[in-house]
């Protein structure tokens, strides 16, 4: 019987890799195990082998297959990571809650002086300088997403590129060495196609690779915008999550 519904308008790769994502998930192979070959599951599904390659590929960019030249398709099921939009502001915090182990490096730093979106978002006057840090953050030494800080200078104007080596920037530098106090934030989402360095940075070998911007303006207790944070998530290994509430 063919669990391919020939009908939907849904491709049938997709919902090809929509079952066995769920008998992957479902424990339905081990871990190490290898999947069915091209040709059974052809015959299996009922579906051509261009079919199942492309059902494949979509599952190996989701860290849940691996190729192993000459043996076949194995399991990987690598659990993707996920991010509580809800909950703490230091990402770090949340992955040691997870059992991981969360690290950073500065990947440039610069100082901007050019007017521009990041000033206007920060009510700036023309020419006050910004000082912009890129980051990467990894998780497990896995690169999971970029991080692009912008901060005034005028109102931080010790900041130096050491101060970004560390993830406490927010939740201690700031309250510590500038009596800033954070309040709310607004955080913007949207999905992205990661570009080529974005993707060599990521380590994404694939050419067409989905991720998921988010650009968060932090403000401190009085309302006044004291840093934007861009950051591009790769989608293949990262989920967020958010929790409504009922009344």
């Amino acid at each position: 019987m063919s669990f391919v519904d020939k009908d939907s308008a849904i491709p049938y790769y997709l919902q090809l890799a929509n079952t066995l994502r769920g008998q992957i998930s479902s424990g339905a192979f081990d871990s190490g195990e290898l999947l069915p070959s091209e040709r059974e599951l052809c015959d299996s599904y009922n579906v051509s082998r261009s079919t199942v390659r492309q059902a494949i590929q979509l599952l190996r960019e989701e860290g849940l297959i691996r190729k192993e030249r000459g043996v076949g398709t194995r399991i990987e099921r690598r659990p993707k990571i996920e991010q509580d939009l809800l909950g703490y502001h230091n990402f770090d915090l949340q992955m040691l809650e997870k059992g991981y182990t969360a690290s950073v490096s500065v990947l440039n730093h610069e100082v901007l002086t050019t007017p521009g979106r990041v000033q206007r978002l920060m009510r700036l006057a023309e020419g006050e300088p910004v000082f912009k840090v890129v980051r990467l953050r990894s998780v497990n030494s896995e690169p999971v997403f970029i991080e692009k800080i912008y901060m005034p200078l005028a109102r931080f104007p010790d900041l130096r590129v050491e101060d970004f080596l560390k993830t406490d920037i927010f939740l201690k530098h700031l309250g510590s060495e500038y009596s800033t106090r954070l309040g709310d934030a607004k955080v913007f989402v949207e999905p992205v196609i990661l570009d080529e360095g974005e993707r060599k940075i990521l380590e994404i070998k694939d050419q067409l690779a989905a991720g998921l911007m988010f650009e968060r303006i932090s403000f401190d207790s009085q309302g006044e915008a004291v840093a934007i944070t861009k950051r591009v998530f790769r989608g293949d290994r990262c989920r967020h999550l958010l929790v409504i509430k009922g009344q």
